[in-house]
């Protein structure tokens, strides 16, 4: 599906319903289906980041830990070792460490973009106008 038939699904939807409703979400974003594809949608780069900000808080485990000693009173091989070999059950402890965890989620969003997080299928952003896409399957 090429960006154009994107775009005119995203402004026909708008106008048919003010905005997007669904009652199925990916990280707070509402999803649409859009000839079987299905995307997540934002309107605000304040939505992205909250969306992002959702999924960071949920998988800060799996996050590199030399990335996480700048947002941590830790260095790296203790942030390793307080991990282990635990992953998910680790990420409640991580998380409480975070000294801003809006500037870590800036900060992760200016590294790899918000497409990383959002975008399950390809990791790509897609800016449509005053919206932004992120293909889930």
């Amino acid at each position: 599906m090429n960006t154009d038939t994107i775009n005119e699904s995203l402004v026909k939807l708008h106008a048919e319903a003010g905005f997007i409703h669904s009652k199925h979400n990916h990280w707070g974003l509402p999803i649409v289906d859009l000839e079987g594809y299905e995307y997540a949608v934002a309107s605000s780069d304040e939505e992205v980041t909250e969306a992002c900000k959702e999924y960071i808080k949920e998988t800060i485990w799996a996050f590199n830990a030399t990335f996480l000693e700048n947002h941590m009173p830790l260095k790296a091989d203790a942030i390793d070792r307080l991990r282990g070999d635990s992953c998910e059950d680790s990420n409640e402890g991580l998380l409480a460490l975070v000294r801003d965890l809006d500037e870590l989620v800036d900060d992760a969003i200016a590294h790899d973009g918000a497409g990383h997080f959002l975008a399950c299928y390809d990791g790509h952003e897609v800016e449509l106008g005053k919206f932004f896409a992120f293909r889930i399957n």
